[in-house]
Order: structure tokens, then C-alpha cells, then sequence
């Protein structure tokens, strides 16, 4: 009884410090953007298929686990990327997934930019752990019905302008949450995101590459599924700031690259990835400054993607 209070205890505590998992982003979403932006065209390849896990603050209980699998198709006569995207989350008793199929579109502004115009829509389920939950009276019929499985619906939309050394974009996640009249679970906050990320590749041995980005979080938290809690709308605002290097195997591909980035809410981590021609590897370490580090051994990442070669067309050969 009394290991189960305090997981309880320690569950709202992460609810109340970074509002759940209302927005779940792996740190190396700077080198796949359509894990958070739909309109995140790779038009470079025919396709990418990607993968990742990542454990939250190891050692703290009921700290976040996430897994995550996308795949991507560009279909350059029609200008189109088709995409899908699974993700499952677990914090805490309570587990989400999310299947998300998006649509992009790119509209070519002249020989360097082109802006893409991107939606998705989102199916998403929420779970309960019913055995990790500490009730007041025991085989409540009423208790377990406040926990019972949950599906919804969401959408998400997004544009990018796109150059062969800059992104500049934005997106807003989980867009019917802003409607309280319907039912979505409240653990899907609306979040809007705005980022530029520029990426040199001029350089015949190392470049470097940078991003910014803003994040603003809109929804009920505590969520109203956490029992008798008092809840509150809350607004939140975040940044996240990195700068890598990219070092170079030919004048063409890069061998490896290694990062640093901060994140407000004190927390700063490394970046690392290796490329192996089509296939690469990245790897995150990131430390949270604030409380948690008392109990908390960092956050590990792990992401594995692999790129589909695509054969290109001349529009205007003679053939």
C-alpha cells in the first residue's frame, strides 16, 4: 500500500511538472521534423522508415517509456509525401497510442525554396494499468469506470519552407483538443510548435548545423482522468536550442555527427549519429537540472532510420 502511494504521488508530480506526455518528442526530431510537423517533406529519397525508443528519467517510478515506428513516400509526379506514424507511450497506470496518417504536399516557389503544406489525422487510445491503482474503496464499480479504455480522434496540421540548407516551419498537434465540447482525452494537449534549423554543407570535411525551436502547450492538467484532483486549464511555453557538428566521409555523405542542445526546464543533453550510407543510427543522453535529478539517472534515445533511394527523372531529355 504504502510503495503504491508513493508512485501515485510521484506519477502527479510528473503530470503537474511537464504536463504528462501531452506532447510526446524524441530529441532527435531534428533529423526526421516529421515526427512532429506533417508537412516535413524528405523529397531527397523515395522514402524513409524510421524507429525509436526512448526511457525517460531511468529510476524514477512511473517515468515515461516510449516507442515509436514512421514511414514515409514521396511521389514526385504528384509533388506528395504519404506517411504513417505509430507511437506508444507509457507513463505511470495510464498508456496511450497514437496512429497517425498524414498527407503533404509541396509547392516549388522557385529554383531554392518550395513550401510544403502538410495534415494528418490522428487515432488515438487511451489505457488504464487497473492493478497500479491505489483505491479508496476496494472493486468501487464506479472507480473502475473512470478508467476504462478511451478512443478518440484528432488532427494534426503543419507547413515548412524548405531550401537546401534551411527548415523553417511549424505545426499544431492534436487540434480538436482545443474543443472542450467534444470528448478527447485530456492527455493529448494541443501543443504548437515553430522552428528554423539550418544545416551547412559547403564545407569538404566538417559543417555545422543549428536549430531553435518554440513550444507552446494548451490543455487541462492534471488531467481530469487523474480522480478527484482539482484540474485547470494551463497554458505552457518551452524552447529548445542545439548546435551540431557534421563530419564527412566524401564531399557528398557524412561519416558521424555529434551535438549538444538545452531545453527550458533545465534540461541539456549530447546528440550522437552515425551514418552508414543509407542507414543511420542516433543515439540521446539528456539530464533534467531541476528536482528530478535526486531520482532520476538521465533519459536514453535510441532512433534507427533507413533511407529508399529514389531514381531520378529529366522532364525535358530527349528521351
Amino acid at each position: 500500500m504504502k510503495v503504491k502511494i508513493q508512485i501515485t504521488l510521484l506519477i502527479l508530480f510528473v503530470s503537474l511538472q511537464l504536463a504528462g506526455q501531452s506532447n510526446i518528442r524524441f530529441n532527435s526530431f531534428w533529423d526526421n521534423l516529421y515526427t512532429i510537423n506533417p508537412a516535413a517533406i524528405n523529397d531527397t529519397y523515395l522514402g524513409e522508415l524510421s524507429m525509436g525508443t526512448r526511457k525517460q528519467w531511468v529510476n524514477f517510478p512511473g517515468s515515461p517509456a516510449t516507442i515509436f515506428a514512421a514511414g514515409t513516400v514521396y511521389v514526385e509526379d504528384l509533388y506528395t509525401q504519404f506517411g504513417i506514424k505509430v507511437l506508444a507511450d507509457k507513463i505511470g497506470y495510464t498508456a496511450t497510442t497514437d496512429i497517425d496518417l498524414s498527407y503533404a504536399y509541396a509547392i516549388y516557389l522557385n529554383t531554392d525554396w518550395q513550401l510544403n503544406l502538410g495534415l494528418s489525422a490522428s487515432f488515438q487510445m487511451l489505457a488504464y494499468d487497473a492493478g497500479k491503482i491505489n483505491y479508496q474503496t476496494p472493486n468501487d464499480p464506479v472507480a473502475y469506470e473512470k478508467y476504462l479504455t478511451e478512443n478518440n480522434m484528432n488532427a494534426d496540421l503543419g507547413f515548412e519552407f524548405s531550401h537546401h540548407a534551411w527548415r523553417i516551419g511549424a505545426s499544431s498537434q492534436n487540434i480538436l483538443s482545443l474543443f472542450k465540447g467534444m470528448k478527447i482525452n485530456d492527455l493529448h494537449a494541443n501543443t504548437n510548435m515553430a522552428y528554423a534549423m539550418f544545416k551547412s554543407n559547403e564545407n569538404p570535411f566538417v559543417n555545422l548545423g543549428g536549430g531553435i525551436c518554440g513550444i507552446h502547450y494548451y490543455g487541462i492538467f492534471p488531467p481530469q482522468t487523474a480522480g478527484n484532483i482539482e484540474t485547470k486549464t494551463s497554458s505552457n511555453f518551452q524552447a529548445e536550442m542545439n548546435v551540431t557538428a557534421f563530419f564527412k566521409r566524401t564531399t557528398e555523405n557524412n561519416a558521424f555527427q555529434v551535438g549538444a542542445f538545452y531545453r527550458t526546464w533545465h534540461e541539456m543533453g549530447l546528440l550522437f549519429g552515425i551514418h552508414f550510407d543509407k542507414f543511420r543510427v542516433y543515439y540521446s543522453y539528456d539530464f533534467n537540472l531541476g528536482e528530478i535529478y535526486r531520482k532520476s539517472l538521465g533519459t536514453h534515445e535510441i532512433m534507427l532510420a533507413y533511407k529508399l533511394n529514389r531514381t531520378f527523372k529529366c522532364r525535358n531529355c530527349w528521351y
